[in-house]
């Protein structure tokens, strides 16, 4: 009898087990009162617009971008690039433009590696974020079928301009080649480039005026000189360029010199002179 009601009570306590009627104070979550929860979310929705009121609000952004000491880049290009470089955002949620979470040294950084210049300086005023630039010594125009390209003192493209300014001191170099190029690329060698420099000096001091170049960039043995005459002299500038100005020199000053008929003189070839007539 013992043993059947020990079974019937262990029976019961299973029954009630499986159906989950047992439970234990220590782990029942407790509700909070309606109220207390409507002002915890109230606290956090407060929370959220204030940040973003702060993060996002129009008067704590960037609102004009000031260029200057630009000489061939253009400030919009500049401006366009510090624009773009400031739509990041930190983290995914700091705008970039914000005034007070700007970063003038990720912009420089930047700006330096977009274009090739001497010196760049990132300054916020306000809401102003004044950027002042001096490009890098320039020396020609490089120009191909893609467009200008300002080109240093060592044959480097510095940065491609978008037009030829109409009072630009800097000889336009033609590439016969029209070869793609990038900022940083050489695309003349430094002894090549230095003879060419070399020689546009010499003419520009003397009555010959220089007013454009041509040159093969692959095979520069080929170096077009259009002069203001209203003709051209070829020249080869991987040797010396001085000898070849004085047997150009020599030419013109024959008795039986008629440069008005001349289409070009080519003096590559030692002491050799050809000439060809128009």
């Amino acid at each position: 009898m013992r043993n059947k009601q020990r079974n019937f009570f262990q029976v019961a306590q299973k029954r009630k087990w499986q159906e989950g009627s047992y439970r234990n104070p220590y782990f029942e979550h407790k509700k909070e009162p309606w109220h207390k929860r409507f002002f915890i979310w109230i606290i956090c929705a407060g929370v959220i617009i204030l940040v973003a009121s702060f993060l996002y609000a129009p008067p704590l952004r960037i609102h004009v971008y000031f260029v200057e000491g630009t000489e061939f880049i253009s400030a919009e290009q500049i401006e366009t690039a510090a624009r773009a470089e400031l739509s990041r955002s930190h983290f995914l949620i700091v705008p970039g433009n914000h005034i007070f979470f700007l970063s003038e040294e990720t912009l420089t950084q930047a700006l330096f590696e977009m274009f090739r210049l001497d010196q760049l300086e990132v300054h916020r005023a306000g809401r102003t974020l004044e950027i002042r630039v001096a490009e890098k010594l320039s020396r020609a125009i490089w120009k191909t079928n893609q467009g200008f390209y300002v080109i240093d003192e060592h044959g480097v493209v510095l940065n491609e301009i978008n037009e030829l300014p109409a009072d630009s001191p800097l000889i336009v170099i033609r590439s016969l080649r029209n070869e793609p190029v990038v900022a940083g690329q050489s695309v003349m060698e430094p002894d090549v480039m230095e003879r060419i420099l070399d020689l546009l000096l010499t003419l520009r001091q003397s009555p010959l005026q220089p007013t454009s170049l041509e040159i093969d960039s692959l095979e520069v043995h080929f170096l077009r000189v259009n002069l203001e005459d209203g003709f051209a002299v070829f020249f080869d500038p991987t040797m010396d360029t001085k000898e070849q100005y004085e047997r150009l020199v020599n030419v013109l000053r024959a008795e039986s010199a008629d440069p008005s008929s001349y289409e070009y003189v080519d003096v590559r070839f030692g002491e050799r002179v050809y000439i060809k007539n128009k």
